[in-house]
């Protein structure tokens, strides 16, 4: 049979405290003081005592503390009932009052070990270990066979750094037990801090030669060879683990670091793939080592040519762990996969719901693969599920803006706004969008009154600052504010086409053709001649400058690029501007 040790707490057992009188002890007569109590408060004292020991055992500490002083006021020879006080104020960690009252308990019954006990459990709580100490030296020098003093006595060594004689200790208690597995496992961690290795291996090796088929206690042996540079054993001894346990995952992931160690990846990544497939290796612990592989560093190159056999087993092994295919996905995102990364995240929602993060990486996805559909869709179930939260009401907002929803697209953001608390910059996004929006719904006022909102909290938000100018510009409102704005756009974002392009569509606006023709040509260089709108523009300053066939030559090139603009092929056919 296995000897199992612990180190407890002094507490007397109820039936001592209830069954002895109250001027009687556990090991002789109490000392005498110098209050004359007769025999009626003893036995009043004592009917106290009693009914605060079942308060106290029913946890009503208050209740209980009353009645023990009112059995110390009738008796104050009482020391179980001072005993019981020292425990409640230990308790409550009142440890001053929890003091005094252990002291009273023992110089009333100075024999009473677990009066000694108590009080010198509470000066280990208060780091008062010397004061500790010297009691239990004195109980333990009265009850030398006692393997809970004993015990209480290695700790208190332990505590003040005397590892040496806590071990002497430790050697007098297998003495009297016998060999036991968790003083043995004690024995080594004292071993292991004082850097004595070899004595801790010696220990373990006792232990593993005890209890021969724990693979833990050969797993302990096997890093202390590990730590002693002792390979070869380490090594020998896991294969032992293995004859034991062959399901053993932690030995596949400590063969796994070894075979790393000795620059052998094949015989490393065998081992991970082993450790991964076992049921008994928890998925946290799995994730944690996929999660080292993360970074692409150099060290991490075989590994990551790897890293989706390990994944395809983890999602096996944890098929209705949502958190299995969220790393998956987390993968697949860093390897520019998005559409598979998105389909893992969905995965993963259909097991839980209720993660935000795993619905904002697939709305972040739909936005990086421009799937609008998607994104509405998946926004708002998001809305739906998390309505506190502002970003699925901002991509909601984009989704359905692309998607020419424009009221619905308002209405999103508008419910996006009334959540968002504190952050400017993503304020700023939905105002700007809102803007966009409220363009698009011919409420022109409020478009520009969200402009306005955008740049009295960042006056050089560009975007802001450019479309706010051309949709003034193409009102034909407020022409020098825009003019104005849309100056300080290029400015500040140099050679943007877009940018360029509206500066000389205002140019255009107010008539001045030469300051218009020379800020499109601009836009056309930088654009690459890409953008149906900025040839569309540029043929009409061609046509206004008296250039009518290269004006024509342009807008058929923007046709080409949005057949679908009628106005457009009207000028074209007409060969003259719509005006």
């Amino acid at each position: 049979m296995r000897n199992i040790i612990k180190i407890g707490l002094y507490i007397m057992p109820l039936a001592l405290i209830m069954g002895c009188k109250s001027t009687a002890n556990l090991n002789g007569d109490q000392k005498k003081t110098g209050y004359n109590v007769n025999d009626k408060q003893k036995i009043e004292s004592t009917a106290l005592l009693i009914d605060a020991s079942k308060q106290n055992m029913l946890g009503n500490y208050s209740a209980a503390s009353m009645l023990y002083l009112e059995a110390i006021r009738k008796n104050p020879e009482n020391s179980a009932a001072y005993y019981e006080l020292s425990r409640i104020f230990s308790f409550n960690k009142n440890y001053n009052e929890a003091i005094v009252y252990a002291k009273k308990a023992v110089a009333l019954d100075p024999e009473n070990p677990y009066y000694q006990g108590l009080l010198a459990e509470i000066y280990s709580l208060t780091n008062q270990n010397e004061e500790a100490l010297k009691i239990h030296q004195l109980l333990t020098k009265k009850n030398p066979r006692d393997v809970q003093m004993h015990l209480n006595l290695a700790n208190v060594f332990i505590q003040l750094n005397k590892p040496d004689e806590a071990l002497k200790v430790f050697d007098h208690i297998e003495s009297l037990l016998g060999f036991s597995e968790d003083l043995s496992i004690e024995k080594q961690k004292i071993l292991v801090n004082q850097k004595k290795f070899d004595l801790a291996i010696e220990e373990a090796l006792r232990l593993v030669a005890y209890v021969p088929d724990q693979p833990m206690y050969q797993e302990i042996l096997a890093e202390l060879y590990l730590e002693t540079k002792q390979t070869d054993k380490a090594l020998e001894t896991y294969k032992k683990i293995l004859e034991i346990d062959p399901q053993n995952a932690n030995v596949s992931l400590y063969l796994a670091d070894y075979y790393r160690a000795m620059g052998d990846n094949e015989k490393s990544l065998e081992q991970l793939l082993l450790a991964f497939a076992s049921p008994n290796l928890e998925f946290d612990g799995k994730a944690r080592i996929l999660f080292n592989f993360f970074d692409k560093n150099i060290d991490n190159v075989f590994f990551n040519q790897h890293i989706y056999e390990m994944l395809d087993i983890l999602v096996a092994a944890h098929a209705d762990n949502a958190n299995a295919f969220y790393v998956y996905a987390d993968f697949l995102s860093r390897d520019k996969k998005f559409i598979e990364a998105k389909g893992m995240y969905l995965k993963s929602v259909e097991i839980d719901p209720n993660n935000y993060k795993v619905w904002q990486q697939i709305i972040f996805l739909d936005s990086e693969l421009d799937d609008y559909p998607a994104m509405k869709q998946h926004s708002e179930k998001a809305m739906e599920l998390f309505f506190e939260q502002p970003i699925p009401y901002l991509f909601n907002g984009i989704s359905n803006y692309q998607l020419e929803n424009y009221q619905e697209a308002a209405s999103a953001l508008e419910s996006g706004l009334e959540v968002l608390v504190g952050d400017k910059d993503l304020k700023i996004q939905f105002l700007t969008m809102l803007g966009d929006s409220y363009y698009k719904l011919n409420q022109h006022e409020k478009a520009f009154s969200s402009y306005d909102k955008v740049l009295t909290i960042d006056p050089d938000n560009a975007y802001t600052l450019n479309n706010y100018s051309y949709y003034l510009a193409l009102l034909g409102k407020d022409l020098d504010k825009a003019l104005k704005m849309a100056k300080r756009a290029n400015e500040i974002e140099k050679n943007s086409a877009s940018y360029q392009d509206t500066y000389g569509w205002i140019f255009y606006v107010m008539g001045d053709y030469g300051q218009a023709l020379t800020w499109i040509e601009l836009a056309v260089k930088n654009s690459e001649g890409e953008s149906p709108v900025v040839l569309e523009h540029y043929g009409d300053v061609l046509f206004k400058m008296g250039r009518p066939e290269e004006a024509l030559s342009n807008w058929k090139k923007a046709l080409e690029k949005d057949p679908e603009n009628k106005e457009l092929e009207k000028k074209i056919n007409e060969n003259k501007l719509n005006e």
